[in-house]
């Protein structure tokens, strides 16, 4: 039981870091996108806290939907590294509550 509980608590630390790199790597995409395309970096940039959900919202539309895809290599690759660190880390945290709940 207490086993299943640390494998679960190891989990989440690993969809933490996970959740990091994620953010690093979004910090990357939107350097590369404002030296690309201000207007839409201004779109899905975090500099301001008006409208705050809808702007999460947006944020994540925009790389489920894969709408950074285009002719720059980079920016491609940065686009898919944000979303596939979000993509493990909700993954993992999401299977951690699972088997801690189970394991109650």
């Amino acid at each position: 039981m207490v086993s299943i509980k640390l494998v679960a608590l190891a989990l989440v630390f690993i969809g933490i870091v996970f959740a990091v790199l994620g953010v690093l790597s979004y910090s990357n995409f939107i350097a590369k996108l404002q030296r690309i395309s201000p207007k839409m970096a201004e779109e899905i940039s975090l500099e301001s806290t008006e409208n705050w959900s809808n702007k999460n919202w947006a944020i994540t539309g925009y790389f489920w939907s894969k709408r950074y895809l285009g002719t720059d290599m980079e920016l491609n690759k940065l686009g898919n590294s944000v979303r596939s660190h979000n993509i493990i880390a909700v993954s993992l945290i999401a299977i951690a509550m699972v088997i801690w709940l189970a394991s109650a």
